[in-house]
C-alpha cells in the first residue's frame, strides 16, 4: 500500500505497509541514489493479524524470516529503465525442502506485487 523512508541514505528507516496488515520495519545499509538501496527487513509476528498467513508461514515468526531486500534501478536506453527486486529469507523447520516451495511462492508473490505497484506508480 505504500513505503515511507524517513531518509535517503544508509541508516534510513523504512516502513513498508501492505495489504491485510503486514508491515515491514526495514533499516537502510547500502544506499546509491537513483541506483541502488539495500536494507534489512523485520516483520514483528504481533503486529500481523492472525487472519493474514497461516501460522507455519508468518513472516517473523518461528519458521519463515525475510532478512533483507535489495532495489536495484539498471537504465537499459535514455528513456527506459529496469528495476530489481533481490532479497534473502531463512527457514527453521524440519520439512525444508517442502517449506522452501512455499516460500519462494510467497516471496515471489510479494515481490511481483511491490514491483507492479511501482510500475502503475511511474507509469
Amino acid at each position: 500500500m505504500r513505503a515511507e523512508l524517513n531518509y535517503n541514505g544508509v541508516g534510513g528507516y523504512r516502513k513498508a505497509i501492505f495489504e491485510k496488515g503486514l508491515v515491514f520495519h526495514e533499516q537502510v545499509t547500502d544506499y546509491e541514489d537513483l541506483r541502488r538501496m539495500r536494507f534489512t527487513i523485520k516483520a514483528h509476528p504481533y503486529e500481523i493479524p492472525s487472519t493474514t498467513m497461516d501460522e507455519h508461514v508468518v513472516i517473523g515468526g518461528d519458521y519463515f524470516d525475510i532478512l533483507d531486500g535489495t532495489y536495484v534501478l539498471q537504465k537499459l536506453n535514455a528513456d527506459t529503465y529496469r528495476l530489481h527486486l533481490y532479497s534473502h529469507f531463512k527457514l527453521t523447520t524440519t520439512f525444508n525442502f517442502y517449506a522452501a516451495w512455499w516460500a519462494k511462492w510467497i516471496m515471489r508473490d510479494i515481490q511481483n506485487n511491490i514491483l507492479q505497484v511501482i510500475k502503475q506508480r511511474v507509469e
